[in-house]
């Protein structure tokens, strides 16, 4: 779904907005990350989604996505990322639901300016920090 040409996020609520229209009814085929770029104005730029992702982060590296996460910002000032987590699927969060928000929440750099959101068929939420979901909807 193609976002107006005047959506600007300042705010995380902003970004809750934004992530809402373009995960439209939140069914997801696949674990997958979904990262999308921020320009200096607030604009949203580029969506780009990483599927097929493993249970959990737990043989990837955190500098081999802060560098991937700085390549695809390139050196334009000011620009930062928004990422959300999604998963199939209606239960509870799981094991490794818990570790990737864990391991996002730990991330450098760009990643830090936004609260790291995830996502099932059922629920889009904010993470604010590695135990406390404060958004629920």
């Amino acid at each position: 779904m193609l976002l107006p040409p005047d959506v600007r996020i300042r705010t995380t609520a902003d970004l809750t907005r934004v992530w809402r229209v373009l995960r439209g009814d939140l069914r997801f085929g696949d674990l997958a990350l979904w990262l999308l770029v921020i320009d200096a104005d607030g604009s949203p730029g580029p969506l780009l989604s990483l599927a097929g992702l493993p249970d959990g982060p737990y043989d990837l590296a955190a500098a081999d996505v802060q560098t991937l996460v700085e390549d695809i910002l390139g050196a334009v000032p000011g620009r930062s990322a928004a990422v959300l987590y999604g998963r199939p699927g209606t239960g509870p969060w799981h094991l490794g639901d818990r570790a990737w928000t864990r391991f996002l929440g730990r991330l450098p750099g760009p990643l830090r300016a936004w609260p790291v959101h995830r996502a099932r068929d059922d629920r889009l939420e904010i993470v604010l920090d590695t135990a406390a979901v404060v958004t629920n909807s």
